[in-house]
């Protein structure tokens, strides 16, 4: 994936799964905060502006739930919540 004409490092899709996997539950909120706090230098290599560090978090937190989902990892508790499909069955 490119934000304009630079790739997006693998490494902040590895942050964001490994964000996505720690905890039962998340918001994508919850993983761009964690991709801001902890990959800043990734982030600025991929835009100098730090306004676009949000937008390129929110893409990265995006695609990564949309994989996760499709391999069944993950699933939406609620609106704006999801959780991981192991943490669903236990509690079922």
């Amino acid at each position: 994936m490119k934000s304009g004409k630079t790739p997006i490092p693998e490494a902040l899709f590895a942050l964001a799964r490994e964000r996505m996997r720690r905890d039962a539950t998340f918001t994508p909120e919850d993983v761009r905060v964690h991709l801001a706090k902890q990959a800043p230098d990734t982030l600025a290599s991929v835009s100098g502006k730090g306004v676009n560090w949000g937008i390129v978090a929110d893409r990265v937190t995006r695609s990564c739930i949309r994989e996760l989902r499709a391999t069944g990892e993950i699933a939406p508790l609620k609106r704006g919540t999801w959780a991981k499909t192991s943490f669903l069955k236990e509690a079922a």
